[in-house]
């Protein structure tokens, strides 16, 4: 379920209920506070433990500001999953009304999805 950035009732029900909670981050300065912010709300007042929060890299521009490396240290957290950029791919496949998994299989955006499925996948067996 997407929340976006709003931490509303219903969002924070969503969160209590939730067994894996997916941040997406772009590699951009502005970006790093935001995220920072959101993990120690998760972790210091929703009670969210760290191994329930998946991080993902989302590298929207060819050349980000930030690399994953330094994104890590300044989260403080490694990385779950990257998603390359994928030029307009993600794009196309919307104005053709479909997902770009379906469209292009092997795309940087599909398999950085691929890779986050099987995260999550993990993640659960691993607490159930």
């Amino acid at each position: 379920m997407d929340l976006g950035t709003s931490l509303g009732e219903a969002a924070l029900a969503v969160l209590e209920r939730a067994e894996c909670v997916v941040i997406v981050v772009p590699p951009e300065i502005a970006a790093m506070t935001d995220a920072r912010r959101a993990l120690a709300v998760f972790r210091d007042i929703l009670n969210v433990r760290d191994n329930r929060v998946e991080l993902v890299l989302n590298q929207r521009v060819p050349h980000p500001p930030l690399d994953r490396a330094a994104v890590e240290s300044i989260l403080g957290r490694k990385m779950s999953v990257s998603v390359g950029f994928d030029d307009s791919r993600p794009e196309d496949a919307t104005l053709a009304g479909g997902l770009v998994l379906v469209r292009d299989p092997n795309s940087l955006v599909s398999r950085g999805a691929t890779d986050l499925a099987r995260v999550i996948l993990a993640s659960l067996k691993m607490d159930g």
